[in-house]
């Protein structure tokens, strides 16, 4: 966690550094398309402000799903941004949907000795790559000791005496 944390400060600082060399303003808020070329943005400490550029860039950022009927509760039943933060290497690990998020972080907790479980709606893992690509991954992720169920779906979450995650 310590090398996590340090390697996301130094991009951070790296990232911030090359913006400011390249004059490129960064304005932290909610942001919303105005009228062509305008941006009217929430600022994070307060206030709007709008914006006028012949180059807009919107960097939205992403938030996970958090699937009330999954049980999500952020200590057994978790999202990427949970799994990012845990103390501990989970025994047990399902991850559901296996998009690019899902498998990656399949790879990482198997690599760190966790038995792992993808389980995908769709026919194939990264239903919305090429299919050479996906049969490939579904390959190495195998390979790697991580179970995959396509055209699979949660029926329910119940808890057990197992000490396992979904997310």
């Amino acid at each position: 966690m310590e090398r996590k944390d340090a390697v996301v400060n130094k991009m951070v600082t790296g990232i911030n550094y090359l913006l400011k060399k390249n004059k490129v303003d960064l304005i932290p808020g909610a942001a919303k398309l105005g009228e062509t070329g305008k941006v009217i943005v929430e600022l994070n400490d307060g206030g709007i402000s709008e914006l006028a550029a012949e180059n807009i860039i919107l960097a939205t950022g992403t938030k996970p799903a958090t699937i009330a009927a999954l049980g999500y509760d952020g200590q057994k039943v978790i999202t990427s941004n949970e799994a990012l933060i845990l103390q501990e290497v989970p025994p047990e690990l399902l991850i559901v949907g296996g998009g690019v998020i899902g498998c990656e972080f399949a790879c990482i907790f198997a690599e760190m000795g966790s038995r792992v479980t993808i389980v995908e709606a769709m026919p194939t893992i990264l239903p919305f790559t090429d299919r050479d690509a996906a049969r490939q991954m579904q390959t190495i992720l195998k390979r790697r000791g991580i179970t995959v169920k396509t055209k699979a779906k949660i029926e329910r979450v119940a808890r057990t005496r197992r000490e396992s995650l979904l997310f």
